[in-house]
């Protein structure tokens, strides 16, 4: 998922009309955005920073490996929950990565010692 949210927030910064990426400003409408250099700015250094920093203390099998993983999960929730709110339109990718979180939360949990279910 870090990789996902890092290339595509530099395809965003770099091409910020979005048609690289198949996607158009009218996407943004009632966002107050113009085009999609914010939006490439959060996932560069939110989204992705922080699902690399997960990855990184996994493979060093870090202390707070599954805390990081949590939150990387729980922040492409709201990411994509805030996307939907704001665009009110939904793409079958939006799905795909909302699955993918949930299930990062949902196993970072239960290694963890926790459970959601």
């Amino acid at each position: 998922m870090a990789v996902a949210a890092l290339v595509t927030g530099i395809l965003m910064v770099v091409y910020p009309a979005g048609n690289v990426l198949g996607i158009t400003p009218a996407l943004l409408t009632g966002s107050g955005l113009s085009n999609y250099t914010i939006p490439g700015l959060l996932l560069i250094f939110v989204i992705g920073s922080c699902n690399l920093l997960a990855w990184v203390h996994l493979v060093r099998s870090g202390a707070r490996a599954f805390t990081y993983s949590m939150v990387s999960g729980v922040l492409v929730i709201v990411c994509i929950l805030v996307q939907m709110l704001i665009s009110q339109a939904f793409h079958w990718m939006q799905g795909f990565f909302l699955g993918a979180a949930l299930m990062i939360l949902l196993i970072s949990l239960q290694l963890k010692g926790r459970s959601l279910i």
